[in-house]
């Protein structure tokens, strides 16, 4: 398994998995046409990436209800949703009538962006490759694109958010 510690461009909240008996079986339904690494935040709120979910498709797992999960773009390292919320909490597993469980159905997808933030991410996508290596020679080149100061800046700030992804193993 992989831990990675994410950036986003907001601060996270402090999450954590806790101890708890009631189970959810969840069916994560990737509605989006990227790939969205599915992560679980452990008791120690690391991130283990669990799967990464190709576009359009789903899987089914079995988790608690204070497990929380987060869905991240796989390529840009943005934050995707559920409900619009980035942390996502199971529900309690469904037991319909005829004593059957059921899984809830969660759909993962992406954020409301402004216009703004969607132009910057087209920007920091044609400047930094998939790596996260910068095709500029210097982060300072951004300062000579035509375009506000204020987004030049903020520019700087979301490639450095998008670069700060560190990955270590899990034993």
């Amino acid at each position: 398994l992989v831990t990675i510690w994410l950036t986003t461009h907001t601060t996270p909240p402090k999450i954590c998995s806790q101890n708890c008996d009631q189970r959810s079986y969840i069916r994560f339904c990737n509605t989006t046409e990227r790939s969205v690494k599915v992560f679980w935040v452990n008791y120690e709120g690391k991130y283990v990436l669990y799967r990464v979910l190709p576009p359009c498709t789903h899987f089914d797992t079995d988790s608690f209800v204070t497990h929380p999960w987060v869905f991240v773009d796989a390529v840009t390292q943005e934050r995707l949703v559920v409900n619009q919320e980035e942390v996502f909490y199971p529900q309690p597993m469904i037991v319909r009538s005829d004593n059957r469980t059921y899984r809830n159905c969660i759909f993962i997808t992406l954020p409301l962006y402004s216009l703004k933030e969607i132009a910057l991410q087209v920007v920091r996508n044609n400047i930094v490759r998939r790596e996260g290596v910068y095709r500029l020679v210097r982060i300072e080149d951004v300062y000579r694109l035509e375009i506000p100061v204020v987004l030049q800046k903020e520019l700087i700030a979301a490639i450095h958010k998008s670069a700060a992804v560190l990955a270590t193993t899990e034993t």
